[in-house]
């Protein structure tokens, strides 16, 4: 839409106004003050004022429509952008579905190289390509392919080791409206029955297809254990023990990941939806022909 500005309407020309020796002294007297100067009534005034404040506010909405379109447009793009990856090294074997997980992580690679995996909730739509850099900002605003948009990426905490070899790996995604992105988490905590019918949870990486189990999910302040980056042996147990202490039952050597976005209200800026599940597998990447294995 054109940047179009309205002129307002001037309405109706003022009366002549005549200067000394020109028409009657009684029309002179009617339609000039003291001093020749021209007078405007209040009316005219304002309906003056009312045509300028209708056009600054017709400015507004087109300037308002303008940057909506072009945020919808960079929207779109963004969620665009993910479709053909998700389809890719994806073919049908016996009437199933079976991705060729070892080509689709070399070219993620290429496309970005610091992939560091796959991630997928079985049943969701989250199905994504998983990233790491040195900061925790980069890839709130930067797409898998470095397009700027809102859409970002779906990354790994900066402080966690790419292998997701730690006792907790903090994963990051925006909840989106359109329910791209890591939005299907809010299903986990509003949804009943969501979680039981939804725990399977696949990171692929290049050493293998890792098989998480579901078994936590809730509304939780920025601040809590779950959402900190426990490093070391000795923070790992205290990781554990933080985690038990709320029902979850983990093992000494067991490695969870917990899955993070907003929960999307202006009242909770601090508030994030979690999600976290346990490895309780790993199995080797699959052939591209083999429908027996693997995600």
């Amino acid at each position: 839409m054109s940047d179009e500005r309205k002129t307002p309407n001037p309405g109706t020309s003022p009366k002549q106004v005549y200067k000394s020796g020109t028409g009657t002294s009684q029309d002179a007297a009617q339609s000039a003050p003291a001093g020749g100067h021209t007078t405007h009534s209040p009316k005219k005034r304002g309906s003056v004022l009312l045509n300028v404040l209708l056009g600054v506010c017709v400015c507004g909405v087109a300037v308002a429509i303008i940057g909506l379109l072009v945020s919808t447009q960079k929207y779109r793009a963004g969620a665009g952008e993910y479709t053909p990856l998700q389809n890719s090294f994806v073919t049908s074997v016996a009437g199933e579905e079976v991705v060729d997980w070892a080509a689709k992580l070399a070219r993620m690679k290429e496309i970005n190289p610091d992939c560091i995996g796959w991630i997928q909730v079985p049943g969701t739509k989250i199905d994504y390509p998983l990233v790491q850099t040195t900061d925790n900002e980069t890839y709130l605003s930067y797409s898998f392919e470095k397009n700027t948009g809102s859409t970002g990426a779906i990354y790994l905490d900066a402080g966690c080791e790419p292998d997701l070899s730690m006792a907790n790996s903090i994963i990051y995604g925006h909840h989106m409206k359109d329910g791209s992105m890591f939005a299907g988490l809010a299903k986990f905590v509003e949804k009943a029955g969501w979680l039981d019918e939804h725990k399977e949870l696949l990171i692929v990486n290049e050493e293998g297809v890792h098989v998480y189990e579901v078994y936590v999910a809730r509304q939780a302040n920025v601040a809590e254990d779950a959402q900190q980056v426990w490093r070391g042996e000795d923070a790992e147990a205290a990781f554990r023990a933080a985690m038990n202490s709320e029902g979850a039952n983990l093992a000494d050597d067991d490695r969870v990941v917990t899955l993070v976005t907003c929960v999307n209200s202006y009242d909770s800026s601090d508030e994030r939806y979690i999600v976290q599940a346990v490895l309780k597998d790993t199995q080797p990447l699959p052939d591209a022909g083999d429908t027996t294995g693997g995600a």
